[in-house]
C-alpha cells in the first residue's frame, strides 16, 4: 500500500501544481477536506509551499502535487487532442509527507479519461479530471472511499435534476453519475428515488412564480445542545431579550408584507424555525401568528410548519394555540431516545417526555408530525440506534429526518474533539459504523411506509454521508423541497435567516443572510431589507 495516513491528520496539506489553474485547485480543496476533515487545506504555488526544497522533519505538513502530464508520458503522440483544447494531457498526482523520502503516486489512464469524456457533463472537464486523480490518490493514502465520489456540494439533488433536464434517461443518468462523478450506485439510486418524488412539486413551483416560501427565525432555546452550531441563545429566567426581538421582527414582517403586496407575491409555505420557536409562551405565539396572518399575503393552501423540536417547550395550551392558528406541520425531535446521550448533549428532556408529547399532539390534530434523529452522537452505535428506532416505531410519525452528525465551528463538541477521541465510548463514529446506522434508519423508515423525498450534505458530516428526509406519500414538506432544490424564492425574516431570491429565468439565485446575533439583527434589519427590496425590484 505504501504510505498510509489517518483521516484524523490535524496538520497542513498543500495542494500545488505547475500546470493547473489556481481556481481549479481552490475548487478541489473541499474534496481533500472530505478525506481529512481536521486538516488545514491550502492551495499554493509550489514555491510558496516549499515543495522539493527545505522540509521540516515533522508529520505536520503534506504536499500534494497534481499535474496535467504531456501525452508522451503515456506513450501517446504530442499531437494527441482531446475534446477540449484546454486538456492537452492526462493527469497524475503525487503525495509527499514531510520527513519521508517515500512518495505515493497515481494517475488516470487514457481509457479512464476517454470514458469520462464520453458522458454528458455540466461542469469543467479540467476540474473533474483533477478531482478524479486526487480522489484516487487520497483513497490509496488513507484506505477510505467516498460514497459521493468527487461531489462535495451540499445539494447533490440539484445535479441530478440538471442532468435530467438535459434529457438523460434513467440508464444514462446512472452511467453519468457513476463515471463522471464516481458516485456509488446505492447513492445514485437514492438520488433517482428522491427525484421521482420531487418532480411533481418542482413542476408546480415552475408554474407559479408568484408563490414564495417564508422562513421566520426565533433564535432562542431553553438550553444549547453540545452539537449545535446554529444561532440560538438561552434567554435565561428573565426572558428580557425576547420581547424587543419580537418587536423588531414585527417591523420586518410589516416591511415584507408591503414588498409582497407591491409585487403580487403570495406565501406558499411558512416555516417558523430557530432556535426553538416554542420557547415562546402561548400568548406570544398567538400574538405573533395573528400579526403574521394580518400582515402577510398568504395562500389559502398555506403549508405552516412550526419547529417544536424540544418536547420540554411544549404544553397542552401551546399545542391548542398552534392548532387554532392553522399550523399543519409540527416537528417533535428526540434526536435520540437514549437518556444517557440526551444528558450528554445537553437536552433538557427524557425519552418518555418525547412519547407523551407526541401522543398528546397526535390526539389533538391531523397535522403532519416530523421527528428528527441524529446518527453519530457521542457514545452511540448500532445498539443505540436500533433501540431508538424500536421506541419510535409504535408512534408512526409522518416524517422522519435522519441527520448524520456534522460538527461545525461553534459547536461545543467540536471544541472538545481532541478530548473526545481519548474516550472509548465517545470517540467519533467511523464511516463504516455511520453507514450501518444510516442503513438501519432507512430500513425502519421504509418499513413504516415512508420514502426518501429530500436530502442534503454538510461539511464534516459523519461518514461523508448525507441527511435524508423520509415521508409518507403526500405528506412531504413543500418547504423542505423548495429550500433544498432552490427553485422558489424564499424570504427569510429574523436573526440568522437567509433570503434566496430566484431570477425571473430561474437560473440565477441571490443569497442574503441576516446577522446571527439577535441584537445585531434588531439594529440592521432595515438595511438588509432595503437590499432585498432592490433585488426583488430588479426582477
Amino acid at each position: 500500500m505504501g504510505i498510509q495516513i489517518k483521516r484524523g491528520f490535524p496538520g497542513t496539506i498543500f495542494l500545488i501544481s505547475e500546470t493547473i489553474e489556481s481556481k481549479v485547485l481552490e475548487g478541489s480543496k473541499a474534496l481533500v477536506s472530505a478525506f481529512f476533515p481536521r486538516a488545514l487545506i491550502k492551495a499554493s504555488p509550489p514555491a510558496q509551499a516549499v515543495f522539493g526544497g527545505q522540509r521540516e522533519a515533522s508529520l505536520a505538513q503534506v504536499w500534494i502535487r497534481v499535474e496535467r502530464v504531456a501525452p508522451a508520458y503515456f506513450g501517446l503522440g504530442e499531437e494527441t487532442v482531446f475534446e477540449e483544447s484546454s486538456v492537452w494531457g492526462l493527469f497524475k498526482a503525487v503525495w509527499l509527507e514531510s520527513g519521508r523520502q517515500e512518495a505515493q503516486e497515481c494517475s488516470l489512464s487514457r481509457p479512464e479519461v476517454e470514458r469520462i469524456l464520453s458522458v454528458p457533463r455540466p461542469g469543467s472537464l479540467v476540474g473533474i479530471l483533477t478531482k478524479h486523480v486526487l480522489m484516487r490518490l487520497l483513497s490509496l493514502v488513507t484506505g477510505a472511499e467516498l460514497p459521493w465520489g468527487i461531489l462535495t456540494g451540499i445539494r447533490p439533488m440539484k445535479l441530478a435534476h440538471r442532468l435530467m433536464d438535459m434529457g438523460l434517461s434513467p440508464v444514462s443518468l446512472e452511467n453519468t453519475l457513476s463515471v463522471l462523478y464516481g458516485i456509488r450506485l446505492d447513492k445514485i439510486k437514492l438520488l433517482q428515488d428522491v427525484a421521482g418524488v420531487q418532480q411533481p412539486y418542482l413542476q408546480m413551483l415552475k408554474k407559479h412564480p408568484e408563490r414564495v416560501s417564508l422562513y421566520i427565525g426565533i433564535p432562542f432555546c431553553p438550553t444549547r445542545c453540545s452539537y449545535c452550531s446554529f444561532p440560538a441563545y438561552v434567554p435565561g429566567k428573565g426572558r428580557q431579550a425576547i420581547s424587543p426581538y419580537l418587536e423588531a421582527l414585527k417591523q420586518e414582517i410589516r416591511a415584507v408584507g408591503e414588498l409582497m403586496r407591491s409585487l403580487a407575491l403570495e406565501g406558499d409555505t411558512l416555516y417558523l424555525g430557530g432556535g426553538t420557536p416554542t420557547i415562546l409562551s402561548a400568548a406570544e405565539l398567538r400574538e405573533l401568528f395573528l400579526y403574521i396572518r394580518k400582515i402577510l399575503p398568504l395562500s389559502s393552501h398555506l403549508e405552516l410548519t412550526v419547529e417544536a423540536g424540544r418536547p420540554d417547550t411544549l404544553s397542552l395550551e401551546k399545542l391548542k394555540t398552534l392548532a387554532e392558528l392553522g399550523t399543519n406541520r409540527l416537528s417533535i425531535n428526540p434526536q435520540t431516545m437514549q437518556e444517557k446521550t440526551l444528558k450528554r448533549i445537553g437536552r433538557a428532556h427524557d425519552p418518555q417526555s418525547v412519547v407523551e408529547m407526541y401522543r398528546l399532539a397526535r390526539s389533538m390534530e391531523d397535522w403532519v408530525i416530523n421527528m428528527d434523529l441524529i446518527l453519530g452522537l457521542p457514545g452511540e452505535g448500532l445498539p443505540e440506534m436500533e433501540s431508538t428506532l424500536e421506541q419510535l416505531a409504535p408512534l408512526r410519525p409522518d416524517n422522519l429526518t435522519v441527520h448524520a452528525l456534522a460538527l461545525k465551528r461553534g459547536a461545543r463538541e467540536r471544541e472538545l474533539e481532541l478530548e473526545l477521541e481519548l474516550e472509548l465510548d465517545s470517540a467519533p463514529v467511523t464511516a463504516a459504523l455511520a453507514e450501518q446506522m444510516q442503513a438501519l434508519a432507512a430500513q425502519a423508515a421504509r418499513s413504516w411506509g415512508m420514502r426518501p423525498y429530500y436530502l442534503y450534505r454538510q461539511k464534516r458530516i459523519a461518514g461523508n454521508l448525507e441527511n435524508i428526509g423520509y415521508a409518507l406519500p403526500d405528506r412531504e414538506s413543500r418547504y423542505n423541497i423548495a429550500i433544498m432544490e432552490e427553485q422558489q424564492s424564499i424570504i427569510g425574516l429574523g436573526a440568522g435567516a437567509a433570503s434566496k431570491i430566484l431570477s425571473p429565468t430561474g437560473e440565477g439565485l441571490t443569497n442574503m443572510q441576516h446577522p446571527s446575533d439577535f441584537q445585531a439583527y434588531e439594529e440592521k434589519w432595515q438595511l438588509l431589507h432595503a437590499r432585498r427590496l432592490a433585488r426583488f425590484s430588479e426582477n
